[in-house]
């Protein structure tokens, strides 16, 4: 053995080292264990994650907006000319406010159609009704006079009617009185007492009282035919005046029709070309707003606006927007009405404005022509965008068409792939 180590003691290794000079621990299986139980923790959180998270299912599909009612387009099948704009793009106009004047020779000759049909219903209804009128309140005067008259003759004839019978009941009397001392002294001439002169002069009172009952009676008779005979002309020449009065009640009605519907004519014949109007007094027409809306397009160019071009078109307040999309067959089955949409209009980028919102409204049973189907998406929320929005703005829409978790995501990812290698 080395001498050198020899005499190096026990005491000297000692002192050597000390307590903080000991090997360091090995650390590596206290850190796999924890880096274990992390990875243990973060896989149980996304299993959670996985089965809790929500993500919706869209369908993304370009829409256009329009409006449930139809826009009013202002064009017409001639030539115009604007003789003044009252309304600018953008304004919004009440119903009955005009919008324009125009002009044009075949404007010119329906318009003074129009207005000679008014002027003669008007001439009618001031002249020839207040003539007729003036003509049956005559008419009702003669029947009044008539009346009366036939009052009076009623009166007369009851007149006739008393007197007779008191005259009847005296001429009767003495005709029987007569008659019976007649024949009673006919038994007395028979027997000698009276003579015959007596007894004819006798006859000859009965004769006069029988005579003179029969010429009342007659007399009678003719005053009450003649009198009922002129009530009853009377009461036929009422009612031939009251005749006269219906015919020329009917003549009056038939011929104001006749002159209404002239007007009506007229003014339907230029409403169905050209609008609501009225006419100017040098036969232009001033066109007006059928209903409460907004100028979208005003034409900008020459005075003479050829026939067909599009002078002006105006939106409907009182009807909504709605986007319109069409999707494809692949589709159309997982689409529902009532699903939620977010619109993404391109005039108005979402990073800036935000989306619009909706809901589906329609969607149509049959494909058109293209083998597309036709889907109206009802507006709930404009957002920013509230009175901005305007037909013919286009945009994506994404229909919320299912929520899936992120597991549901991934699941129908691996059948799809799966059903793909399958075939």
């Amino acid at each position: 053995m080395n001498t050198l180590l020899q005499e190096l003691d026990e005491i000297q290794y000692t002192d050597l080292y000390h307590v903080d000079d000991a090997p360091i621990a090995d650390l590596r299986l206290k850190a796999l264990s924890r880096a274990g139980w992390w990875a243990v923790a973060l896989v149980l959180v996304g299993i959670v994650a996985g089965f809790a998270i929500v993500l919706p299912d869209t369908i993304t599909t370009p829409f256009v907006l329009k409006s449930e009612g139809a826009e009013a387009i202002y064009r017409f099948p001639s030539n115009v000319y604007i003789e003044k704009m009252h309304v600018k793009n953008g304004q919004a106009v009440k119903a009955g406010d005009v919008l324009l004047e125009i002009s044009a020779p075949d404007i010119a000759a329906i318009s003074n159609e129009l207005v000679t049909a008014r002027h003669s219903l008007t001439n009618f209804e001031r002249f020839r009704t207040a003539s007729a009128a003036n003509e049956r309140k005559m008419t009702e005067v003669n029947i009044r006079q008539i009346q009366e008259d036939i009052a009076l003759k009623q009166t007369q004839l009851e007149i006739v009617e008393r007197k007779w019978a008191s005259e009847s009941a005296r001429l009767s009397y003495d005709e029987q009185e007569a008659k019976r001392i007649w024949q009673t002294n006919t038994e007395l001439f028979k027997n000698g007492d009276i003579s015959r002169n007596d007894l004819k002069q006798l006859e000859g009172t009965y004769m006069r009282a029988r005579t003179a009952q029969e010429q009342a009676q007659q007399n009678y008779l003719d005053q009450r035919n003649a009198l009922n005979q002129q009530i009853v002309a009377q009461r036929l020449a009422i009612t031939s005046l009251e005749t006269k009065i219906a015919k020329s009640n009917t003549e009056l009605m038939q011929e104001k029709e006749r002159l209404n519907s002239q007007l009506v004519t007229g003014q339907k014949r230029i409403q169905g070309m050209y609008g609501a109007f009225s006419v100017t007094e040098n036969n232009h027409l001033l066109l007006k707003a059928e209903r409460n809306g907004t100028i979208s397009f005003l034409f900008d160019g020459e005075k003479e606006v050829p026939a067909g071009t599009i002078l002006l078109r105006m939106t409907n307040e009182e009807t909504p927007l709605y986007a319109y999309t069409q999707v494809t067959s692949s589709q159309i089955g997982k689409l529902t009405e009532g699903q939620p949409v977010v619109l993404k209009l391109d005039a108005y980028p979402v990073y800036e404005w935000g989306p619009a919102h909706g809901q589906v409204s329609h969607v149509s049973l049959t494909p058109d022509e293209k083998g597309l189907f036709n889907v109206q998406v009802q507006l709930t929320d404009s957002g920013t965008m509230k009175d901005r929005l305007r037909i013919g703005m286009r945009g994506n829409g994404e229909v919320i068409a299912d929520e899936l978790t992120f597991f549901g995501h991934l699941f129908r990812k691996f059948r799809k792939t799966a059903s793909a290698l399958v075939d």
